[in-house]
């Protein structure tokens, strides 16, 4: 792509527009998206379109939120325009629809990173007519007459400094520093060449980004709309018709949904409170490599249509050996066999009395109601004691392996990443391997019933339409199974807590596939034993599905073997102190922190604090512009802005609509409950 001198909109005479945009009509540069009829075909525009706004935000005297924007870019094939004004931008845009687009299914389809918050500014500029979001206020795309806006946030998942790795050939990267987010401009306000070049070189990256994705994929129709777009793609390409045939027999019922969905959890966080707030001494730490596609490989799963049957007790037994199963559950007298960490959630109870709960998990409960998968009530039995249990119902299910070509598209995501990692010229290989083994368990667990978000000029959440749940079970494109996802991170939490309980007091901290621990020589004959196990289970898989083992051992480019679903070393700290779930720091050469809520920027300061061990602890405070944290209000009605900017400059002007980002403090507290848990228990 050939970038062109910026053009500003009020001085793009009719002439040059026509001159630009006339080889942008119907013809060979556009794109068709296929429909179920040919009446529903849709056709885009097949060039990079890349659109950004910058804006000021500020607090008046008064302690009223009030923000705008001062300048919009947009690149076009190369060509970059922009204007200071919105009303600019809506005429400009629409004067480019109405000269290339003549009805209602051809689209130019402009990307904005991250378009929830750009959408705020422009969406009353705008008839938008279709709307898809997951969330509300996150649109996906927005459409009116002629138009598309996508996000390529939720495409990429990446910042847009990341977007510049993927394009290195064309010398572009995010620019940084060149425009102070804090100085007030307004429309009005002169900008430098420099606050110029960085506004421009946005949108730039971005449209290059987009370029390079329609070079890979063949036209702008075949990009999807989010990550896990690509890997649905790859995999849903390469099932075969008898596998296809087999997935779409596999239905739900709308109470065995409802069931499904409750006993779905994610990944297992927490720490032991025995070593919760001490700083620790020589600390380990051990990483699952690619915990979830290694169980995705190794385990088998619901392989039929859930049947709903009364559990008798003398059954269960036989039950359990035969069968997956969802059970519904009811504990008397419930109590943590083990001290050093709990397993049950108190937020999946569906019913709970009279509960001590340490951050979350459930020491002891009087009475409590579950809905468990057979591999978590497992671990159940073997950390909890309980006076008697009950069962009102289970769903059952056939237990196998994925499907063939499923296996087989984990393989090669985990060789790519495996094999292509600094390898120079396969870059690009790499990277989308890597991402490809990251979507596909996010593919698994896509829920199928997703709650209702409108948009009709404002933003409303509606309760989940069951009558969704027989689009999904007559969907002919569909090659997964709900309950696969939900048993993938039961899975993942078992084999985290075979580490937990081996460990035991020597267990400090776990996450999702990580775990803290000291006196590792202790447990060496256990780690060994356990990948061990991961060889043998892998092995049996492959001799089922009538795979070759010897594609689960991929090697680096130095020629190490890197075998799935291991325990692996990742490197010792010299000391180690955790807070409870999501937060920690370590000590090696330099001090590390993650603490959930804290961007890096705050981080950091903790680190360059004199004490940082010391300082980090209940009521550790970090000022507002040390955070690196934005708080975001949306401001729907329009506001009369009256405001001098950086120069002194009065300018006055309405913003119809706006997304307020101010800088926010940040202060590290221990809830008042887990507070009196460790000091009941502990003394801390």
């Amino acid at each position: 792509m050939i970038f062109t001198t910026p053009i500003n909109v009020k001085d793009l005479s009719h002439e040059r527009f026509v001159q630009i945009f006339d080889r942008y009509k119907k013809g060979g540069l556009w794109a068709v998206k296929k429909g179920k009829t040919r009446k529903k075909d849709k056709y885009y525009l097949n060039v990079p379109v890349a659109f950004d706004t910058e804006s000021t935000s500020i607090i008046t005297r008064d302690k009223q939120k009030q923000a705008w924007t001062y300048i919009w870019q947009m690149c076009f094939d190369g060509y970059v325009f922009y204007g200071r004004e919105l009303y600019e931008f809506e005429d400009f845009i629409n004067d480019v629809v109405a000269f290339i687009c003549t009805d209602e299914r051809h689209y130019l389809l402009i990307y904005v990173h991250n378009l929830s918050f750009d959408f705020q500014f422009i969406r009353k500029y705008f008839d938008f007519t279709d709307v898809f979001a997951l969330k509300s206020r996150v649109p996906i795309y927005a459409r009116c007459h002629g138009l598309e806006f996508r996000c390529s946030y939720i495409l990429t998942n990446k910042p847009l400094y990341r977007l510049a790795e993927d394009v290195e050939n064309t010398g572009l990267k995010k620019l940084i520093g060149e425009l102070n987010y804090k100085t007030i401009r307004t429309p009005e306000t002169p900008l430098t060449k420099s606050e110029l070049e960085y506004c421009f070189n946005d949108v730039r990256l971005l449209a290059a980004y987009i370029e390079k994705q329609i070079q890979i994929e063949g036209r702008i129709t075949e990009i999807p709309l989010t990550s896990t777009g690509y890997v649905r793609r790859f995999c849903r390409e390469n099932m075969t018709k008898q596998e296809m045939g087999f997935v779409r027999n596999l239905t739900l019922e709308s109470d065995e949904y409802l069931a499904l969905h409750q006993a779905f959890a994610g990944g297992f966080t927490h720490s032991n409170p025995h070593n919760t707030r001490f700083m620790c001494a020589d600390v380990s730490s051990f990483d699952f490599t690619s915990s979830y596609p290694y169980v995705m490989l190794s385990e088998t799963f619901p392989m039929s249509t859930g049947k709903k049957t009364d559990v008798q007790p003398e059954a269960f037994p036989e039950l359990m050996k035969r069968y997956h199963m969802l059970i519904s559950c009811r504990f008397y007298g419930l109590v943590s066999r083990v001290s050093y960490d709990y397993y049950l959630s108190e937020s999946k109870a569906l019913v709970i009395h009279e509960p001590l709960v340490c951050n979350g998990r459930v020491v002891y409960a009087n009475y409590c109601e579950y809905i468990l998968t057979d591999i978590d009530f497992k671990v159940v039995m073997q950390t909890y004691d309980f006076e008697h249990v009950s069962f009102e119902y289970a769903w059952i299910y056939e237990k196998d392996y994925l499907p063939k070509s499923l296996l087989e598209s984990v393989i090669k995501f985990y060789r790519d990443k495996t094999q292509l990692k600094d390898v120079s010229g396969k870059e690009q290989d790499y990277m989308r391997g890597k991402a490809m083994l990251n979507s596909i368990y996010g593919m698994c667990v896509t829920n199928p019933l997703q709650d209702a978000i409108e948009y009709d000029g404002e933003w409303k959440t509606g309760n989940k339409d069951m009558s969704e749940l027989d689009k999904y079970n007559s969907d002919k494109k569909r090659f997964i199974f709900y309950p696969w996802g939900v048993w993938v991170t039961a899975y993942a939490r078992r084999n985290l807590w075979t580490g937990i309980m081996e460990f035991e007091h020597d267990y400090i901290y776990s996450d999702t596939d990580s775990i803290k621990v000291m006196n590792t020589e202790k447990h060496k004959e256990y780690i060994d034993e356990y990948n061990a196990l991961t060889e043998h289970k892998l092995k049996k898989m492959c001799a089922v599905r009538g795979i070759e083992y010897e594609l689960l051992q991929p090697r680096t480019i130095q020629g190490k073997l890197k075998p799935l679903g291991v325990w692996s070393y990742e490197g010792t700290y010299k000391s180690f102190k955790t807070l409870g779930a999501k937060r920690y720091m370590y000590y090696s050469d330099e001090y590390h922190f993650t603490i959930s809520g804290l961007p890096s920027k705050g981080c950091d300061y903790i680190a360059s604090l004199r004490e940082p061990i010391r300082a980090f602890d209940d009521g550790l405070h970090v000022p507002a512009n040390k955070t690196g944290k934005l708080v975001h209000t949306y401001i729907d009605e329009p506001q009369q802005i009256d405001v001098k900017d950086c120069f002194g400059k009065r300018a006055v002007f309405v913003c119809r609509s706006s997304c307020h980002l101010w800088e926010s403090d940040f202060t590290l507290s221990i809830s008042a409950d887990y507070k009196a848990f460790l000091s009941g228990v502990y003394g801390i």
